[in-house]
């Protein structure tokens, strides 16, 4: 079963790439005998359908489903995300499916939430991010596309997969299916559930409610230049802004927490825990930043503390279990929810990394709260002493670079934070290791029906695309020879390459560093974007200075959405960024800058 979440208007790509999969399984199991059907559900709005042309819609433009469901939402039971998992927690109870697919709208981030929650809501196995599935008897194999690399795991039917992409390649969709229709109300799937317990209620999340949406984005310079120099000065004024440091520490005494689960590696942690920890520092002075490490041994949590530390953290809570080595999103749900139901923090954010979206998801599930996603800023004003606090949480909106403004009021809130929206703290001292406390919350058994095969990763000392302060994106019209030397260039001076989508089908970039609004929108400080076209340019206009040098030189014209437009050849770019010495920083929209640009 192919479930859309709340929010896809139509066929999207989401949905399209796990329809793919769906086609996939389905070739796979007939071709070892069997016989397997897909059904497609729909969560819909009250009024119309998903595309706004009916039921037909979702059958035309994709015709391989074998039924469509349309479950429809009323005034009553609004759309919202944790109410979308626990319809499709209900739907799938009913169906009784071996394997749900999840999609939501066009971005795969809302694809992990989704499937971690109905996994944690219908007791399922699950894996999220997966771009590759194969059936075995009672079982699929799954690659996950994480960060750096790979995680190749199997998982007992039935189970939910959050889809990450399609496959590759793309299945055959066997001609037209004259798929049934039929559509479900929602109330009606809600219905029996009883309020009041944990898991797998109808019981509505924590209000929670738009605040308002920032002002149309402010425009772009526009310059232009044929000169790349003009280009380095711009690019080390950019580089040369720096965090303000966080507040000093203090006993944390009676104040309330505010929890930053640490995700981290062979002794180092994850640049999004630490951006994390630096806005926890900063919400309220009433307000303890509190760094959580899930270990084996309160050792690991004793190494990492002086970094956390220097990074606003006022104490380390370790939380000391059998089996979290592992890194398992699940494993680290359970370890955060027992503690939280122990100690009562007041908000826990978390890094909105593969692994971070998914183990927040089932912890929101476990908290009966909800999952604030792609957060990039937040503020509480005034704090209580005791119950809910207001949160005010600033969400990225996507390539249009405006910004949604949410309230929360919930006992324990839960955020995901942006990797890469804020600048890592520095501080130039060495202040003294916080306080290390040692919890031991009860985890449970892991669970047996999800086995971790292979796990490989690139070990390369360089950010991912959504933690780097400065992204080298390449277009369509990039060569092998300028990838190359843009990856060598890169490698040396500490930046990241992603590119287009057509630079990763041209193997100039890994998968896993798309950047594209249908898969993944950046805010560095810096994007230099090669070969770049107008279409490119839209999944990097939350960086804070855009640098395009366009796909065909010698246009004299701007690319629109880029601050600065370098007319002239990416290769003639990148050989001034290896030789030339950046001259004195050069801030966009000033008079040297004007001056120094060819209009």
């Amino acid at each position: 079963m192919v479930f859309a979440a709340p929010g896809a208007q139509g066929p999207s790509k989401g949905v399209v790439d796990a329809l793919d999969h769906a086609v996939a399984l389905r070739a796979g199991i007939r071709a070892q005998g069997g016989n397997a059907a897909v059904v497609l559900a729909a969560l819909i709005e009250a009024e119309g359908s998903p595309g706004g042309e009916g039921a037909d819609g979702w059958v035309c433009e994709h015709p391989v489903a074998d039924q469509v469901l349309l479950v429809r939402a009323t005034p009553d039971t609004p759309v919202d995300s944790l109410r979308a998992a626990r319809t499709l927690t209900r739907l799938a109870r009913r169906v009784r499916p071996d394997v749900v697919l999840c999609a939501a709208g066009s971005d795969g981030r809302e694809a992990v939430e989704l499937a971690a929650r109905a996994s944690e809501l219908a007791l399922l196995p699950a894996a999220t991010s997966v771009v590759r599935l194969a059936p075995e008897q009672r079982s699929l194999v799954a690659l996950r596309e994480v960060e750096h690399g790979w995680q190749e795991m199997r998982v007992d039917l039935p189970c939910v997969i959050g889809v990450s992409r399609g496959p590759d390649p793309r299945p055959d969709p066997e001609g037209r299916n004259d798929a049934e229709v039929r559509v479900l109300d929602a109330a009606e799937l809600l219905g029996s559930d009883r309020p009041g317990s944990a898991r797998g209620t109808a019981e509505s999340p924590p209000p929670s409610r738009i605040l308002h949406s920032s002002s149309a984005p402010t425009p772009r310079a526009g310059m232009r230049t044929g000169d790349p120099r003009t280009a380095v000065r711009h690019l080390a004024a950019a580089q040369a802004r720096t965090s303000p440091l966080p507040r000093p520490r203090r006993p944390i005494g009676a104040r309330r927490q505010v929890w930053v689960p640490v995700q981290y590696r062979d002794g180092l942690c994850h640049p999004a825990s630490l951006e994390g920890l630096d806005l926890a520092a900063r919400l309220h002075p009433a307000l303890a930043a509190v760094a959580v490490v899930p270990c084996a041994a309160p050792e690991q949590a004793r190494a990492l503390a002086p970094e956390l530390g220097r990074c606003g953290a006022e104490q380390v809570l370790a939380l000391v279990a059998d089996g979290l080595e592992s890194r398992s999103p699940a494993g680290y749900a359970r370890a955060l929810s027992c503690a939280a139901a122990e100690e009562a923090p007041l908000a826990v954010i978390g890094a909105g990394t593969a692994d971070g979206r998914e183990y927040l998801a089932r912890l929101a599930v476990r908290l009966n709260t909800d999952l604030i996603g792609d957060v990039v800023n937040a503020r509480v004003d005034a704090p209580p002493q005791a119950g809910p606090a207001a949160f005010v949480w600033t969400r990225a909106a996507g390539a249009d670079r405006e910004h949604l403004h949410l309230v929360t009021r919930a006992a324990c809130a839960v955020a995901a934070l942006r990797p890469g929206c804020r600048p890592h703290p520095r501080s130039p001292s060495e202040p003294a290791p916080p306080e290390l406390r040692m919890l031991r919350p009860g985890i449970g058994v892991p669970d047996g029906r999800i086995t971790e095969l292979d796990r490989w990763e690139d070990r390369l000392a360089r950010r991912h695309v959504e933690q780097a302060a400065v992204v080298v994106h390449l277009g369509a019209g990039v060569s092998a020879d300028t990838a190359e030397a843009a990856h060598r260039i890169a490698d040396a001076r500490g930046w990241t390459v992603g590119g287009s989508p057509q630079a990763v089908q041209a193997g100039l970039v890994p998968p896993q560093m798309e950047i594209s609004v249908e898969r993944l929108c950046v805010f560095p400080s810096v994007a230099l974007c090669l070969g770049a076209e107008p279409r490119d340019l839209d999944a990097v206009q939350g960086a804070g200075l855009v640098i395009a040098v366009p796909a065909f030189s010698g246009r004299g014209r701007a690319v629109p959405g880029a601050d600065l437009t370098v007319d002239t050849d990416a290769d003639r770019v990148l050989r001034t960024l290896s030789t030339d010495r950046p001259p004195s920083p050069v801030r966009p929209g000033t008079q040297a800058a004007t001056d120094s640009a060819n209009h």
